[in-house]
């Protein structure tokens, strides 16, 4: 009887999304499709593309170019953030089972090295890199990716432990709003908000905390576009189990019901906007008696400062001098240029240039309160990252769910970032020229074994910055 079987060995060197058809006692590679009859799926077998020896693998016709094996792998850059951020995965796994983990680490890794660009492209970034070697089992198909981002969407249970664990790691956080332009009609967060009369688009909006010690997210949530942050930071305080903190919040949070809420088991940091009563109340009675020196970015600001204790809650006048002095000479710059600014109206708020006023209920000394709430500033770095060099703007999806899935995937991404600006910590390599060093390196399929090739000085001195040695890389 012939043995129509093809050894596993045969099988181990066609290339991917192809079938081998063994026929008088040779091995030909045919491509295929599933197809739909009555109902039910059946593979539909192509044309020959080529053929297989065990000795010299697979063979392509004449014809054959595109749809041959990938045989150069992008390494570099992805193997380096991947090991970077291990602690990453390793904190995924207490919360995912192992393929949702990794699934999870390996979209954030795709979309923080090249820009959310889509979730079409990931495939292609997966097929194209070391990733499809190293983890042959998971696929990251847009059916797939797709899939998991409605799933982080629709089934919170796994990601809000995941996030509840980010917020029992934090004492004192930076909650922010933000909002993201939407160039689409379609998907459910897209509405017309703040930023319509700057913009011209539709906006969705994210929420999200901070830590202002460690510099990492803590989490993330979508809204509305037409939702204001004080309306939307109700839902997040009770979304989630946040107790024992120091919240330090933006001014677009404040309300009397919003502090009622800041106030239940947690310490808040607020600063009140010009149009309140108490803003207006308190804005020119700065007392020059008091003083520090604030100290950042290798600048020394005097602030003078006057404190109000009022039953439960503190009012903390602060002027910093530095700042009034650039915001005046700003201000005169205008004058005769732009007529909203006059030299009368210039004379009536020359003394408020520089002023923040807080409310707080700690008890914390007014310098240490400050410098909370200047610290604060870490949150905007964590938005930089998306907006600017991740392009969260650029996604135009319509659908709820997966804008939450992505949602928590920003998440990561800050915390991928995180791990491997610290793992480039006195390299004096920022991780933008880490990208493009590393990039050089590939690896190279000869057809029997992996090697890694275009190893220059740069790269074989950013590995071994890392602490890898890039010569003796290949366990795949």
């Amino acid at each position: 009887m012939a043995d129509y079987s093809v050894p596993k060995q045969i099988l181990a060197l066609k290339p991917k999304g192809t079938m081998v058809k063994k026929i008088k006692g040779s091995y030909y590679v045919y491509n295929y499709k599933n197809i739909k009859t009555n109902g039910k799926w059946k593979i539909k077998m192509g044309e020959c593309i080529g053929s297989i020896r065990e000795d010299t693998g697979f063979i392509p016709n004449a014809s054959y170019v595109f749809e041959d094996r990938i045989s150069v792998y992008e390494y570099g850059q992805y193997y380096l953030v991947h090991e970077a951020a291990a602690s990453v995965l390793e904190s995924l796994k207490l919360f995912f089972n192992n393929e949702d983990a990794i699934r999870i680490y390996l979209i954030s890794i795709i979309f923080y090295i090249n820009g959310m660009d889509g979730i079409s492209s990931l495939e292609d970034y997966y097929d194209q890199s070391y990733f499809c070697l190293k983890y042959p089992s998971v696929s990251l198909s847009y059916y797939k990716a797709k899939q998991l981002l409605d799933a982080l969407g629709r089934r919170e249970d796994k990601k809000k432990g995941f996030l509840e664990y980010l917020i029992d790691l934090s004492d004192e956080m930076a909650i922010d709003g933000h909002d993201f332009v939407s160039y689409s009609k379609l998907d459910d967060l897209s509405q017309y908000g703040n930023k319509y009369h700057k913009t011209g688009n539709r906006q969705y909006n994210m929420i999200s905390a901070y830590d202002i010690n460690t510099h990492t997210p803590v989490f993330a949530k979508m809204f509305s576009g037409s939702l204001l942050d004080k309306t939307s930071i109700k839902d997040v305080l009770k979304a989630f189990n946040i107790k024992g903190k120091l919240l330090i919040m933006d001014a677009g949070f404040y309300s009397a019901d919003n502090i009622k809420l800041f106030e239940e088991g947690n310490s808040y940091i607020i600063p009140l906007s010009e149009n309140l009563n108490d803003y207006k109340k308190y804005v020119d009675t700065i007392d020059y008696s008091s003083s520090f020196i604030y100290k950042a970015y290798r600048k020394s600001d005097p602030v003078f400062y006057r404190e109000y204790d009022l039953e439960s809650k503190r009012i903390i006048v602060y002027k910093n001098m530095s700042i009034n002095a650039l915001e005046a000479d700003d201000y005169q710059g205008k004058i005769g240029i732009d007529d909203n600014y006059t030299n009368e109206e210039y004379e009536r708020l020359k003394d408020r240039f520089g002023i923040i006023i807080l409310q707080t209920n700690t008890s914390l000394s007014p310098e240490e309160v400050y410098y909370k709430y200047k610290s604060r500033w870490s949150i905007e770095t964590f938005y930089d990252t998306l907006k600017n060099k991740i392009d969260f703007d650029a996604l135009n999806q319509q659908s709820y769910y997966i804008l939450e899935g992505l949602c928590f995937i920003s998440v990561i991404i800050g915390l991928i970032h995180h791990e491997f600006k610290k793992a480039l910590q006195g390299s004096k390599i920022n991780y933008r020229d880490a990208f493009m060093i590393g990039r050089s390196v590939k690896i190279h399929n000869n057809g029997k074994d992996y090697e890694i090739a275009n190893i220059a000085k740069k790269s074989r001195q950013l590995f071994e910055a890392l602490g890898h040695t890039v010569i003796s890389i290949a366990d795949i």
